[in-house]
């Protein structure tokens, strides 16, 4: 039998993905969700104007029933917080192509 999930947020964790996401958007990082490869990425320039930034992942369980974009914010988000997070040049980062590129190399590398 398929153990099916369908992972949902409590209020605690609604309410702190939302801090969470606020933080990062001020500080004009980048939340890019990928709803085809079920991957979500936290991307923050280390400083203003610097090359190098630092990223979070998260990738949704194949478990899942369906892509939950807040659910893969919070995990990502929190992971990001926690310290979990690999450098990236900023100049690739800012790119729409490489985000999705990423998304999908990412995907690639998860049990589906």
């Amino acid at each position: 039998m398929l153990n099916v999930s369908n992972s949902r947020l409590n209020a605690f964790q609604k309410s702190n993905r939302k801090a969470m996401k606020d933080g990062i958007l001020e500080n004009g990082g980048i939340i890019h969700s990928s709803v085809d490869t079920g991957v979500t990425l936290v991307i923050l320039s280390d400083f203003p104007g610097s090359r190098m930034g630092r990223m979070a992942v998260s990738v949704q369980s194949p478990d899942e029933q369906k892509f939950r974009r807040k659910v893969g914010e919070f995990y990502a988000l929190q992971r990001f917080e926690f310290g979990e997070h690999i450098p990236v040049p900023m100049d690739d980062a800012l790119c729409d192509e490489w985000r999705e590129c990423m998304c999908e190399h990412l995907s690639a590398w998860s049990c589906k």
